[in-house]
């Protein structure tokens, strides 16, 4: 599935379950997590208006650092790590 209808199914879904508890859906985020991806679909994440975004790993690392620039309401990061 591509990222584009993922993020229409996500949206609907939202906008069911407000309508099944009375919430107002415009207060609800989605956190996109990148996890191990690329340059390319963060890119199409960002393009679709989602500026909440989780990385596992230091975006200055293997992914592009210059894909953040567009970033400009919030960059969440949180190193995981494994339980033992």
């Amino acid at each position: 599935m591509a990222i584009s209808e993922n993020f229409e199914l996500i949206q609907n879904n939202i906008e069911k379950a407000c309508q099944r508890v009375k919430r107002d859906p415009r207060q609800v985020q989605i956190l996109a997590v990148c996890k191990d991806q690329g340059p390319e679909k963060i890119r199409q994440v960002l393009d679709l208006g989602i500026r909440l975004l989780g990385e596992k790993q230091n975006p200055r690392g293997r992914i592009a650092y210059a894909v953040f620039h567009r970033i400009k309401d919030r960059l969440a990061l949180h190193r995981q790590t494994a339980e033992k």
